[in-house]
């Protein structure tokens, strides 16, 4: 039975990354309860048994309290919106990547969406394979290909969001000239829309769950929507007292498919169903390092395009 819903929303590498999508959401007044969640894990479904919840290829089904681990985010979301609980999703991104198209393709036919929006807290969405410091970058590019191939198949709008760029792993797990350079470099090929800086007040949100669910990079975002200088976290893997830089409360919004056009790694993953980051990828043309200043990239990114009207929803 089809059921129209207009919006997807999701995180693109697991952990709190759903969270600023529903953040933004809150913020520009979209009826929580009238949307669909589709986020992408490190899983596979034989391996963790998910058989009984599976729908379609690597897409499965999440019922509330679903998971025991609290890094898992999805089976909680009904705590922020009730309405959420029959319409919420994870796609497995170990599973085939032919699978994970599959589940994609289920979401398009039973909802009918128009737009996708799907968010990252750290900044390993924006890796293009050259980088000598990759991060968690697996998943989250399975998941902006797998957006694209949908996105130009479907027709259907697909931004990325990401914010506290570089916090990946409390900081230093990416480099911040490359992050700052790919965020220059996709500005001027036209991939990056619009900024975002969140109201206060929807840190609300996002401490909410967190009382049910943990989330090493979440916390340090919601820091810096405070304007908060460090902050001290012990939850999930991260433990201690880290430093907030002053960009990291800044969303950049990404149109995806043009985003993943000029990156290597997503761009090949999208035309040979596979990856490979051996060393072999070269920087792009167009990507300087040379005297970049990582901190004014970024702020200058964020203010330019806090105007930007290449982005709305339906």
């Amino acid at each position: 039975m089809k059921s129209k819903r207009e919006i997807v929303v999701g995180g693109l590498g697991g952990g709190g990354d759903v969270i600023l999508a529903l953040m933004i959401l809150k913020a520009y007044n979209v009826n929580l309860g009238n949307i669909v969640v589709v986020s992408f894990n490190k899983c596979r479904i034989g391996k963790e048994r998910l058989h009984d919840i599976q729908v379609e290829g690597a897409l499965v089904r999440v019922p509330p309290n679903y998971f025991p681990s609290r890094r898992i985010f999805e089976d909680k979301l009904y705590l922020i919106e009730p309405g959420l609980a029959d319409h919420t999703y994870i796609v497995c991104t170990r599973d085939s990547f032919n699978d994970v198209v599959r589940g994609l393709e289920w979401i398009i036919e039973r909802y009918n969406p128009r737009f996708m929006l799907h968010s990252d807290i750290g900044g390993d969405s924006l890796i293009m394979g050259y980088e000598h410091r990759l991060g968690s970058y697996l998943t989250d590019t399975i998941a902006r290909a797998v957006l694209t191939i949908i996105a130009r198949k479907y027709g259907v709008r697909s931004y990325l969001a990401v914010a506290c760029v570089g916090c990946e792993g409390g900081g230093g797990e990416l480099d911040p000239h490359e992050l700052a350079a790919n965020l220059k470099y996709a500005s001027g090929k036209g991939a990056l829309v619009k900024t975002i800086i969140l109201p206060r007040d929807t840190v609300k949100t996002g401490y909410s769950v967190l009382r049910y669910a943990d989330s090493g990079m979440l916390p340090m975002f919601l820091a810096a929507l405070q304007d908060k200088r460090e902050v001290i976290i012990h939850r999930a893997y991260l433990y201690g007292k880290y430093k907030i830089e002053p960009w990291y409360k800044c969303i950049y919004i990404l149109d995806n498919p043009r985003f993943c056009e000029i990156s290597p790694i997503c761009k090949n993953l999208v035309g040979r169903g596979s990856i490979r980051v051996d060393g072999k990828i070269a920087r792009p043309k167009g990507i300087s390092l040379s005297g970049l200043d990582p901190a004014g990239t970024f702020h200058e990114l964020c203010i330019r395009y806090s105007g930007g009207g290449g982005f709305s929803y339906p």
